[in-house]
């Protein structure tokens, strides 16, 4: 998986590098022009940091996913993007598996909470990016010990509790390691 590089690095670093990207989105930069640099993530080293900031994952080389995400909500909160920009930025994520990754931890979880008609976009585009995903193994973490994705807390469980599978269900490993499997059984009942 590509993720830019001002994602990458000692949260204190990418923190800096965040708020700039966030002052470029304020200023009209589109998402696909915030960068032209990438790491493959095959051939870098790092946990994929979902949920922070955490001690843990501070100070080393790490992939601080969760960072423009964060950057965003705090210029919403201090007034200098309106609300409106949590759609922009959830219209990204479903675009782009970086962004994607930035909204499975709680700082986007408010938005999805009161926006239940994001819920089957935001399904769709995990089950699009799902092999993406899953092909990164155990290197998600919310702070903890790095795990495979599938069992951490995340806005997908979230989306496909709320959209009716059964919570039982969420327990469950995935059906033969597929998302699509599992999401099959709400998509196949909504309208494309």
């Amino acid at each position: 998986m590509n993720i830019p590089t001002f994602l990458y690095g000692p949260y204190s670093e990418v923190k800096k590098r965040c708020a700039q990207k966030a002052t470029e989105l304020r200023n009209g930069a589109p998402f696909e022009r915030l960068t032209s640099d990438f790491l493959d993530t095959s051939n870098v080293s790092g946990t994929l940091v979902l949920e922070g900031p955490v001690q843990r994952f501070s100070s080393g080389a790490n992939f601080c996913c969760f960072a423009l995400t964060v950057a965003i909500s705090d210029e919403i909160i201090q007034g200098h993007m309106s609300q409106e920009f949590w759609e922009k930025l959830h219209d990204a994520g479903l675009r782009y598996p970086w962004v994607f990754l930035g909204l499975l931890g709680q700082h986007s979880a408010a938005f999805l909470h009161r926006s239940p008609s994001w819920h089957l976009p935001f399904l769709r585009a995990a089950v699009e990016f799902w092999p993406v995903l899953a092909a990164e193994g155990a290197r998600y973490s919310f702070g903890r010990e790095p795990t495979d994705l599938w069992s951490l807390p995340t806005n997908i469980r979230f989306v496909l509790a709320r959209l009716g599978l059964p919570i039982d269900r969420l327990k469950d490993p995935l059906p033969q390691g597929e998302l699509s499997i599992l999401a099959g059984e709400i998509l196949e009942r909504v309208p494309s």
